[in-house]
């Protein structure tokens, strides 16, 4: 004989309700945005306290972020803010505004090192444009300022503006106050003296003379 198990009988077809539900009406609505909160109830997530962060201010006018297409307007970049800060020095002043412009150019010689120095083996420069360029800023330079810049090509690279804006908002989260007086070890051409808050104070040191006495030029107000 056929055995037949008892079977359930099978629940009814599930079919949405037409009402809205409290979750379609709230804040996860997938029909309309979500609200915004007014400004007095915006805080960062911050480990504990009321701390909110304090942005950089933005840059003064004239102090237009640098821009480079390539390796040779760097390269370019670089002589031209020698030139001026030969020229500055010599006359013993300080920059105007196109010279500080020039200056503000400046972005280290790391990112063009392994062309605008000759090679360490064979002494040979990558190419004819480069041994131009080359030869123009050992003719610039001291050399003592010519080996210093050389001893600094693996670690003087220019650090982007939204990377030091950043890293002055954290000290705002932190509780750094605007007037505080901060110590810079490495100040290069002085890209965080740039884009700190208007009152605080450096205390810059700069292994490179050339990097160091851009800072100097830019900066008078800080101790370089």
């Amino acid at each position: 004989e056929e055995l037949r198990l008892p079977t359930r009988p099978r629940p009814p077809p599930h079919r949405p309700s037409n009402r809205r539900t409290e979750l379609h009406q709230g804040l996860f609505s997938f029909d309309r945005p979500p609200p915004k909160l007014p400004d007095s109830q915006v805080r960062p997530r911050d480990v504990g306290g009321d701390v909110r962060a304090q942005a950089a201010p933005e840059p003064a006018a004239d102090l237009a972020e640098p821009v480079a297409a390539g390796p040779v307007e760097k390269a370019r970049d670089i002589l031209q803010a020698l030139r001026v800060l030969k020229r500055i020095e010599g006359e013993g002043r300080p920059p105007d505004a196109e010279e500080r412009r020039a200056l503000l150019r400046f972005g280290g010689f790391g990112a063009v090192a392994l062309s605008l120095f000759p090679d360490p083996v064979s002494g040979a420069y990558k190419g004819p444009t480069w041994q131009a360029l080359g030869e123009e800023l050992a003719g610039l330079l001291a050399p003592e300022e010519y080996a210093s810049a050389r001893r600094t090509v693996f670690t003087a690279f220019y650090t982007s503006p939204a990377v030091v804006r950043g890293m002055f908002s954290a000290l705002g989260r932190l509780g750094v106050p605007d007037g505080a007086t901060v110590l810079e070890p490495g100040c290069g051409s002085g890209t965080f003296f740039r884009h700190a808050p208007e009152g605080m104070h450096f205390i810059g040191v700069e292994l490179d003379s050339i990097s160091g006495r851009i800072a100097r030029a830019l900066y008078p107000r800080h101790d370089i």
